[in-house]
């Protein structure tokens, strides 16, 4: 049967979503509300699976070697420049994965750096300044919505839950491609030429 994609968001403390890749194939995550965010997937996956009964279907039929367990981390984005350190990627701006696009935002950083390198390549320390000041206010935005839609909903108890599966519902299919262009949309040239940091 297919599945396609849902969150459902425990009342106490657990936030799981799935959507699915392939036919045979399903990507699923729990964000889970922990006092020992280091603790094995096993001291989770009988309180995962009493969400629901497609979700326990879902967590048996998923090969245990692929399932990665990890505590979510983050940290407000770099927004000043070193003179001879360039920052890209986690390095620059560990955020939730709530966006999927960490890999991206590091491939952003480098093109824009390298950019910035080969136009002021008489001047390191200017190229960086320039570098960061492009970058930071990408890096700002996607923290912030990572934080939102991440630990954030689990934070605002059963209300902020509930209002999160509402705006999920409920926001029309031109505000979220208007999101979706404001969010995931990278020109290069254009974000290259928006600022300078002198």
């Amino acid at each position: 049967m297919p599945l396609k994609a849902a969150e459902v968001y425990e009342q106490n403390n657990h936030r799981f979503g799935y959507f699915q890749l392939l036919e045979d194939e399903i990507y699923w995550f729990d964000i889970v509300d922990s006092e020992t965010p280091f603790a094995p997937f096993e001291d989770y996956q009988n309180d995962i699976k009493n969400l629901s009964p497609l979700i326990a279907e879902i967590v048996e039929d998923t090969k245990s070697e692929t399932i990665l367990c990890h505590p979510i981390e983050d940290m407000r984005p770099v927004t000043r420049a070193h003179d001879f350190i360039a920052l890209i990627g986690d390095a620059a701006h560990p955020m939730q994965p709530s966006l999927g696009q960490g890999a991206c935002l590091a491939l952003e950083d480098a093109i824009v750096l390298a950019n910035c390198l080969k136009k002021h390549a008489d001047d390191t320390p200017k190229a960086l300044r320039i570098y960061v000041s492009k970058r930071k206010k990408r890096w700002k935005l996607y923290y912030k919505v990572c934080q939102q839609l991440g630990t954030g909903t689990l934070d605002k108890g059963t209300a902020g839950r509930k209002m999160a599966i509402a705006r999920m519902v409920h926001t029309p299919q031109w505000a979220l491609s208007l999101f979706g262009r404001r969010i995931f949309k990278f020109k290069q040239g254009r974000e290259y030429l928006t600022s300078d940091a002198g």
